[in-house]
């Protein structure tokens, strides 16, 4: 989350598999968040390889999802 003007706003971020070399490239959104704990680091910041623990969430089909962090294991609470 990115604070703009004493609002709290989302701020997305791409990462690419392979790098686009000349020409033009579509974007689809998707509704996918990646959820991690991580010391010292700043909102904005571009991600290139995730080396802790991580548990993406699919929010595709809901606006909610309650996840549990126990004995280094990300679960999704149903």
């Amino acid at each position: 989350m990115a604070s703009l003007n004493g609002k709290e706003e989302s701020t997305p971020i791409f990462v690419s598999e392979n790098q686009i070399i000349l020409g033009n490239d579509s974007f689809e959104p998707v509704e996918k968040v990646m959820v991690w704990f991580q010391c010292n680091i700043e909102s904005g910041t571009m991600l290139a390889d995730l080396r802790s623990n991580a548990i993406e969430l699919d929010l595709t089909e809901t606006n909610t999802m309650d996840v549990e962090y126990a004995d280094g294991i990300w679960r999704i609470v149903q």
